[in-house]
């Protein structure tokens, strides 16, 4: 099979940083560039990823998926807010699903998120 490979991000320009994490080579921006989906290293044993998504310029962290045992990748924006990502599972295959991100909160106070 091969092992995935895994590394730290930066984004400049932000107005937070990621946590200091491992994250893999499949980096996908949204069409506006609002959001970018990240596939995260979440655990070795078993090994299983998590799919994050990062609300830019904030890096607000949404959780899309924690995979059990097995892999959550982002593929591609269908839309400027929906995202579609594919998982495998150990016994299980692979399936390709969606998720929608939340709509922009104008006013809402940074501080607070």
């Amino acid at each position: 099979m091969g092992s995935p490979f895994f590394g730290h991000i930066t984004i400049h320009g932000a107005e937070a940083q990621l946590p200091d994490r491992e994250y893999g080579e499949a980096v996908v921006f949204s069409p506006d560039s609002r959001f970018v989906a990240l596939e995260e290293l979440f655990d070795t044993t078993p090994f299983r990823t998590k799919l994050v998504v990062v609300e830019l310029p904030r890096c607000k962290i949404f959780t899309v998926r924690v995979q059990p045992q097995g892999r959550a990748t982002p593929v591609t924006w269908a839309t400027p807010s929906r995202l579609v990502y594919t998982t495998w599972s150990v016994g299980l295959g692979s399936e390709r699903l969606e998720w929608e991100a939340p709509p922009i909160s104008f006013g809402a106070d940074p501080s607070s998120v």
